[in-house]
């Protein structure tokens, strides 16, 4: 990822420069067909499902490009084709009616709409903005679902939603599981509520006579292992068990679930599972697990939000968003919502 992210600030903003003047010979839309570019991010994904549905019921028949990473998000009805990112997709390709790039700030992913696209719509911020015939503002003082709504508003198409799209995947029967998602993305290790909180939450949930179970990648079983070790009671785990779609699945058993501000959290709250999300370097402004039926612990140790992910902010160095948080609070928060 590091190295993505340099060829991005780098390579990525010198060839915006030089091509901008592609937009200059954009043409008129004739057609109804779109091509949606998401290159990362599970939870963001997750989150431009409402966006893209809205768009397919105005008529819009919807390709999106994106990597295998995220790519079964987007196995929707509403979605006619995924395409994976290589280069033999790109040099195939022939050109949409329209691009929408839904990256908040890759210069890669304005370069790739830029090709795909005979009329381009984008976010408003940074040097990228110039390969677009259309852009759109990234208010960061709303829910993403909406902001991603916003991206749709060139085209006539106006966002109505509560709730997020349901994930692929077979419902379980519910159970009286709690599940919880210790672990954050490689790219935002901020996000790490500690183990000794985690565990301390995990023995009151299982005090109240509920089961636990820990959930997450494979990446993630070292610290599900140390926080279980820390615990009196007995938890469940299947950290670094499931597939990502496995995961749609297996989520839907659960009666309620807590997860840091990652994309486990997004799936959870999409798979209508009574969901809290932790803060602390991001607001839930932004992020919160959206839906009437979720809630989110907020408790910043600085007064603004370290991450802004649409101006390239994904991380902050400092390692003590969270310890303002206790599990108190994470129990008061699922009492008012399960």
């Amino acid at each position: 990822m590091k190295l993505q992210r340099a060829i991005d600030r780098y390579l990525g903003a010198a060839l915006t420069i030089v091509l901008w003047p592609l937009k200059l010979f954009s043409r008129k839309i004739q057609h109804k067909e779109a091509v949606f570019v998401k290159l990362w991010a599970i939870g963001e994904s997750v989150l431009t499902l409402p966006a893209l549905r809205a768009l397919h019921d105005r008529g819009w028949t919807i390709t999106v490009l994106c990597t295998k990473r995220n790519a079964s998000v987007y196995q929707q009805p509403f979605i006619k084709e995924v395409l994976l990112l290589r280069p033999t997709t790109l040099l195939k390709l022939q050109k949409f009616s329209v691009a929408i790039d839904g990256e908040p700030y890759m210069n890669l992913s304005a370069l790739f709409t830029r090709w795909m696209g005979k009329h381009t719509i984008g976010f408003s911020h940074g040097t990228r903005a110039r390969l677009y015939n259309q852009t759109v503002q990234y208010k960061d003082m709303q829910h993403v679902v909406h902001t991603y709504g916003d991206l749709m508003a060139p085209l006539q198409v106006e966002l109505h939603t509560e709730t997020l799209i349901p994930l692929p995947g077979i419902k379980r029967k519910k159970l009286k599981v709690i599940g919880l998602a210790p672990g954050v993305a490689e790219s935002g290790k901020s996000r790490v509520w500690p183990a000794t909180k985690w565990a301390v939450l995990a023995d009151s949930f299982i005090q109240q006579g509920n089961k636990v179970c820990f959930y997450g990648n494979q990446a993630d079983v070292v610290m599900v292992e140390n926080i279980r070790t820390l615990m009196k009671q007995k938890a469940q785990s299947m950290a670094g068990k499931t597939s990502l779609t496995e995961f749609f699945s297996h989520v839907t058993q659960c009666k309620a679930f807590v997860a840091c501000d990652t994309g486990t959290m997004h799936i959870a709250a999409a798979q209508g599972v009574p969901t809290v999300g932790l803060f602390g370097p991001n607001t839930p402004v932004r992020f919160a697990p959206y839906g009437p039926a979720n809630a989110s612990v907020y408790k910043p140790k600085y007064p603004k939000p370290c991450i802004n992910v649409h101006l390239g902010k994904i991380d902050c160095p400092h390692t003590n968003h969270m310890e303002n948080i206790q599990p108190k609070d994470v129990l008061a928060a699922l009492r008012r919502i399960a």
